[in-house]
């Protein structure tokens, strides 16, 4: 794997290069099933969580991460072409 930012992770490693603890699954899904999102907008948000992560030099990411993630969702951000 030649990966040089967070943006460029497939959705298969994913869960390999950001693992998340039951904690922070959990809440996504239940994000996920509140606020309906796809499977990829729902990875979209995991790399966005790893990113915030990054910038706040966490070795990995927290639910925190993730609830600042959802907040940055648009209405445009995250749709997938019709």
């Amino acid at each position: 794997m030649n990966i040089t930012s967070n943006a460029q992770i497939t959705s298969k490693h994913i869960d390999e290069l950001i693992p998340l603890t039951d904690e922070c699954k959990d809440f996504l899904s239940n994000a996920a099933k509140k606020l309906t999102l796809s499977t990829r907008v729902v990875h979209r948000t995991i790399k966005l969580a790893r990113t915030i992560a990054d910038i706040q030099a966490e070795e990995s990411v927290a639910v925190k991460h993730l609830a600042e993630a959802l907040q940055y969702r648009s209405k445009t951000m995250f749709v997938e072409a019709e």
